[in-house]
């Protein structure tokens, strides 16, 4: 699956289950950043394919490199299941095979960025913008909650945590006597 799905589906699994940032971390690291093993093998895509082939699409799929290690295998089981009884969560585990099925749904049925992926995508904002509407209505029991005052309130929640972000280039006053 593309990325986008994978974060999606345990973006939505981690608001399902209300997981904390620890539980929360374990699932993204074992549901979507185990994709990072695809940018070991780019160098070598460069070389073969050269840099004008770099965002080529159809070629880094046509090329016949090795762009998933061995934690997209089966046999990954026997390093992630110690993981998880060490972590004493059944998380890392359940995200990890989640991910390999993914994997194996888009490689034998779907097809990369197909238009069944993509509607799987759609299926999978929706739910999560129905769950946070949700949790914003429960907040507000008073009012009926309207689309547009979500939207609002959405927007200034992503506003104010993009502001932490922002450098701030305030003049420094220096005091001099």
């Amino acid at each position: 699956m593309l990325a986008i799905t994978h974060l999606l589906v345990v973006v939505l699994f981690i608001k399902i289950f209300d997981l904390d940032r620890n539980e929360a971390f374990a699932a993204l690291l074992f549901g979507v950043f185990i994709d990072i093993d695809h940018l070991f093998a780019y160098p070598e895509f460069l070389s073969r394919e050269g840099t004008a082939n770099a965002l080529n699409w159809h070629a880094a799929l046509s090329d016949n490199i090795q762009w998933k290690s061995l934690m997209h295998q089966p046999l990954a089981g026997i390093v992630v299941a110690p993981l998880s009884i060490g972590y004493r969560l059944m998380i890392p585990l359940s995200m990890w095979a989640l991910h390999l099925f993914l994997d194996y749904i888009q490689t034998f049925y779907l097809g990369v960025a197909s238009v069944w992926e993509i509607l799987f995508i759609a299926v999978l904002v929706f739910a999560l913008v129905r769950i946070e509407y949700s949790k914003f209505a429960e907040k507000e029991p008073h009012r009926r909650p309207s689309i547009p005052h979500f939207i609002r309130c959405e927007k200034s929640k992503l506003w104010s945590y993009m502001a932490q972000f922002r450098p701030s280039f305030r003049l420094q006053s220096s005091d001099t006597d």
